[in-house]
């Protein structure tokens, strides 16, 4: 209890608000327009907002276990370039994957091929430079023991409007049907937008989920709320360009 009060206080940000809380006491003068500017600053900077609005943004699971899916659609974005740029020559020898915070999205598709509810894994072919994530996600789906056949890489693609069209191209190919959608909460609205634009009714499974619940940290100001909300107004955005792109 008392590390995590020393932690929350130490946040660069709920100084820079506390330092604005005096300024608006000690000059009265200013003090309306200084409080505008501490209640927005305190909105940005705490998850209150983020957690709130994940409650309308979020889309409703409609995953099924009555019958197999024949492909189960990863989204991509969940390893970390950066770490095997610089760090993986620091574990010569070793099998060892540096999977981000959207790890749990290739983890349900591995689960969902084994336990039977998917017969193939559908994956983009992602490369950030000369660093290709998509070679390092077949070898981890792979050292989960999923099949060399079962993991399809469908198209090289740049982003999820491209996923959504490198799918659509495989299953009109290949005769497939039933399909899920398997990504993040907060990024499964604007994913669903760009496949159905694809004209695919996917079922969805959102990984990441969270509960409208809230501890005390969360109405401290901190970076943790900030990055919060950046994902939000990033997701926001995003989904208003997909929204254009398919109605022009």
């Amino acid at each position: 209890m008392f590390v995590n009060l020393v932690k929350a206080l130490a946040s660069p940000l709920l100084i820079f608000f506390l330092i604005l809380l005096g300024m608006s006491i000690v000059r009265r003068k200013s003090r309306g327009s200084v409080v505008i500017v501490l209640f927005l600053f305190y909105l940005v900077s705490t998850p209150i907002v983020y957690k709130l609005a994940l409650q309308l943004w979020s889309v409703p699971d409609t995953l099924s276990t009555v019958r197999p899916y024949h492909s189960v659609a990863v989204l991509s974005g969940i390893t970390n370039p950066n770490w095997y740029g610089a760090l993986s020559n620091n574990y010569p020898g070793i099998e060892y994957f540096s999977l981000n915070q959207n790890r749990e999205r290739i983890i349900a598709g591995v689960y969902f091929l084994k336990s039977g509810i998917a017969q193939s894994l559908l994956y983009g072919n992602l490369s950030i430079g000369s660093y290709s994530e998509t070679e390092v996600v077949s070898q981890f789906v792979r050292s989960q023991g999923v099949g060399k056949e079962q993991f399809v890489i469908v198209g090289t693609v740049k982003n999820t409007w491209d996923e959504a069209s490198r799918v659509k191209t495989y299953l009109k190919k290949n005769g497939r049907v039933r399909l899920l959608l398997i990504t993040s909460e907060m990024h499964m609205r604007r994913a669903l937008l760009a496949f159905q634009h694809q004209k695919l009714q996917p079922d969805t499974y959102s990984v990441g989920r969270h509960d409208l619940r809230f501890v005390w940290e969360d109405f401290v100001p901190g970076t943790g709320g900030v990055k919060a909300n950046h994902v939000l107004l990033y997701e926001l955005l995003g989904w208003i360009s997909y929204f254009f792109k398919t109605v022009l």
